[in-house]
């Protein structure tokens, strides 16, 4: 006796498509009402904090002068423009922690320098980072300010390690594409790293998690639906690039022992930038509620077992089933 399809055993579901890198990243998002703070007025309540607090007005200006002083003495020929930089969020800056290397130290040590800058760059994000998240919850800075930035260091190293990634993605791209389409690499890589983990450090310090857990979950407070994360990525990336430019062409060209309004144009430069960490911050400890944590490795597994096909145990189990229904039938 034949049975009829589908008659004793269900159809066994077909597990979802995995989703690839790119498409869990930058893939569709169905629209929604976002928590997040629009750009203008997270800019304006992080210009506030950073411009209320003396430490984080204060010291990132002096150690631009005394990061100048180190390279002036160690040989920097200039421009001076260069350190418009100085303070940019990562990778933007990483062009400066890896460029000033190159001019410093012979070729082959060059690359190893930008290396080694990524502890002193580490050390400024999350001392900057524990400072910046007292201030905008309405604390004032203490020694504990530090003390959680300094546990968020490993975060901070990590993702400086993953900015030369990019910027060395970001070289050879556009040494391939060519000036044309090499040009939007050089916008849009970067950009997409800010977008990506923009608010990692932060999640750090806010929050006490490692660096794995930071960077994946800043990947997913970047990708809240209506966040526009991806758009201010990229409007500060197009702009710190051309006040860069501004700053090291003929037309804006400082020599490496700049006069009082040439320190005045770097500096406030720099504060824009500290307004730019202020704003991440202040954008993502604004939505850190809405942000899930990621599944745990087991809960992972149970899910895929269940919405996929049955289990081995299941599948013996039908098939012994099976043969003795077909054993009674015979007798």
């Amino acid at each position: 006796m034949s049975e009829r399809p589908g008659y004793r055993n269900a159809p066994a579901s077909k597990a979802p498509a995995r989703r690839g890198f790119l498409d869990s990243v930058l893939g569709y998002r169905p629209p929604g009402d976002s928590p997040t703070p629009k750009i203008r007025t997270a800019f304006a309540r992080g210009a506030v904090a950073v411009c209320s607090s003396p430490w984080l007005l204060i010291t990132p200006l002096i150690a631009v002068l005394a990061v100048w002083l180190v390279v002036v003495a160690s040989g920097f020929p200039g421009p001076f423009g260069v350190f418009g930089g100085f303070l940019a969020v990562p990778p933007i800056s990483t062009n400066m922690d890896v460029g000033l290397p190159t001019v410093l130290l012979p070729t082959k040590l060059a690359l190893l320098g930008g290396f080694v800058s990524v502890l002193p760059r580490g050390i400024f994000l999350a001392l900057t980072s524990g400072m910046l998240v007292d201030v905008l919850d309405g604390k004032t800075v203490t020694v504990g300010s530090l003390r959680r930035g300094i546990r968020a260091l490993p975060t901070a190293i990590g993702l400086c390690i993953v900015s030369i990634g990019f910027w060395i993605f970001t070289l050879l791209a556009a040494q391939i594409l060519g000036p044309g389409i090499g040009t939007l690499v050089q916008v849009g890589v970067p950009a997409l790293g800010i977008y990506l983990f923009g608010f990692a450090v932060t999640i750090a310090v806010s929050e006490r998690r490692g660096m794995a857990e930071s960077l994946s979950k800043s990947v997913r407070a970047a990708r809240l639906p209506g966040s526009n994360n991806l758009l201010f990525a990229l409007l500060y990336v197009f702009g710190s690039l051309a006040i860069q430019v501004i700053l090291t062409t003929s037309y804006g060209r400082f020599d490496v022992n700049p006069a009082a309004p040439a320190w005045a144009w770097v500096l406030l430069v720099n504060l824009f930038h500290m307004c730019i960490y202020a704003t991440l911050a202040f954008r993502y400890l604004a939505i850190a509620d809405s942000v899930a944590d990621a599944p745990a490795r087991g809960a992972r597994t149970r899910g895929a077992v269940q919405k996929g096909s049955p289990s081995k145990k299941q599948q013996a189990k039908g098939t012994g089933s099976k043969s003795k229904s077909n054993k009674n039938r015979r007798r």
